[in-house]
């Protein structure tokens, strides 16, 4: 199954094209959107990366499920295409039972600061929800915020997700396709 699709301003490509694409600049790019304020909010294993780091920790991240490169389109005034603007991941849930047949995506998704506040993340959401749907085999998304996040916890419930359980520190929203 893939979850490769395009919206207006956004190629969502498996991080292999992208390294493809990029070359020797994806990990550098990567190291860029990484920086202390996008990853303030993630597991501590997401702070402090390095170039030294920076290669083995995302082939670890890769490890652990799906992750898809955002590449903005080279006919938009914000970057070409070659320009990595952030990450969607997507680990599957396959627990199945009669009641409710299909899988649960866990998602996950980060802009780097320049990108952000421009509508990419809700572009990138609904064109996720959108590819899900086509799939017919995806029955719901699953996104974990932290409580600070302001941002993407309105975002997600802009785009129809609804709470599902909350910690003292995230709160997990899903969305039923």
């Amino acid at each position: 199954m893939t979850f490769e699709f395009t919206t207006s301003r956004l190629n969502v490509v498996d991080w292999r094209q992208a390294q493809l694409n990029l070359g020797e600049a994806f990990y550098g790019q990567l190291l860029a959107i990484l920086t202390p304020e996008v990853t303030k909010a993630l597991p501590e294993g997401w702070q402090n990366l390095s170039a030294e780091s920076i290669e083995d920790w995302f082939k670890a991240r890769s490890a652990e499920g799906e992750i898809l490169t955002l590449l903005l389109d080279d006919n938009q005034e914000l970057a070409d295409i070659h320009e990595l603007a952030g990450l969607l991941m997507l680990y599957a849930d396959e627990g199945r039972d009669e009641s409710s047949p299909g899988t649960t995506l866990h998602i996950g998704y980060l802009l780097g600061a320049s990108f952000q506040g421009k509508g990419l993340a809700k572009e990138l959401l609904q064109g996720l929800i959108t590819h899900c749907q086509s799939l017919h085999d995806i029955k719901a998304l699953v996104g974990g915020v932290h409580v600070s996040n302001q941002a993407s916890r309105h975002l997600l419930v802009r785009c129809g997700f609804s709470i599902q359980s909350q910690t003292s520190e995230h709160i997990f929203y899903q969305l039923e396709l």
